[in-house]
């Protein structure tokens, strides 16, 4: 089976990944939410998400706020702001 017959085949698998290790014991709540670039989207994560991952493991985020300039990724737009730890940048 090929990308054209099943589009699953195509999506990024993050599971084990890089992403696991990035993310240290807050994988269990972003797993099912990251995206495949290592995004996590303010909407879809609890409250202070952010806030917590960087007190409680000592690593630093880049954050983007979702307004934007025109021609920004307007799925991105709608689902908020994003975060993810500066490693994975």
């Amino acid at each position: 089976m090929n990308e054209a017959e099943n589009p699953a085949l195509n999506k990024t698998d993050v599971s084990g990944s890089r992403f696991q290790s990035a993310y240290l014991n807050f994988w269990d709540i972003v797993k099912d939410i990251v995206d495949d670039e290592g995004w996590v989207y303010t909407k879809e994560a609890p409250h202070m998400l952010d806030a917590y991952f960087e007190g409680n493991t000592g690593k630093s985020i880049e954050f983007q706020k979702s307004f934007g300039k025109s021609g920004d990724n307007p799925h991105w737009l709608t689902k908020g702001s994003r975060w993810r730890p500066t490693e994975l940048s």
